[in-house]
């Protein structure tokens, strides 16, 4: 199952050290439990996509507005459904405050997009 992970991890990374990445799990397989092992490959993989990538840049820097609007997005959600349901409505707050969430994640992915070109740019590419 361990081998299965390795195809989580981007393709020129495990062009790169998929021998030495196997010869590494065999050693582990005796110190460490599968579990653990899936879950570090897991974290890695996920590490090698976001952090590793040539886009990686423009995605950090935009990251901290997407999360905070799913964040927002999310207090919204538990404030209007639990905390104060006020029945029919809260239909204009609700969509003002959504169409609001909407267009700041679109500006997010432009921002990540016009980066993202740029540095393509300079690369060459």
């Amino acid at each position: 199952m361990t081998r299965l992970l390795l195809w989580l991890y981007p393709r020129r990374w495990r062009r790169r050290y998929r021998a030495e990445f196997e010869s590494l799990l065999e050693e582990l397989g005796d110190q460490r439990s599968r579990p653990a092992i899936a879950w570090d490959l897991v974290r890695g993989a996920l590490d090698a996509r976001l952090y590793d990538a040539p886009t990686a840049g423009p995605i950090r820097r935009v990251l901290p507005l997407v999360l905070l609007v799913w964040l927002g997005i999310s207090a919204e959600i538990v404030r209007s459904n639990v905390v104060s349901p006020r029945g029919d409505d809260d239909l204009l707050p609700v969509i003002l405050g959504y169409g609001f969430a909407v267009v700041m994640l679109a500006y997010a992915g432009r921002r990540a997009a016009a980066a993202s070109a740029a540095a393509r740019r300079r690369r060459g590419r």
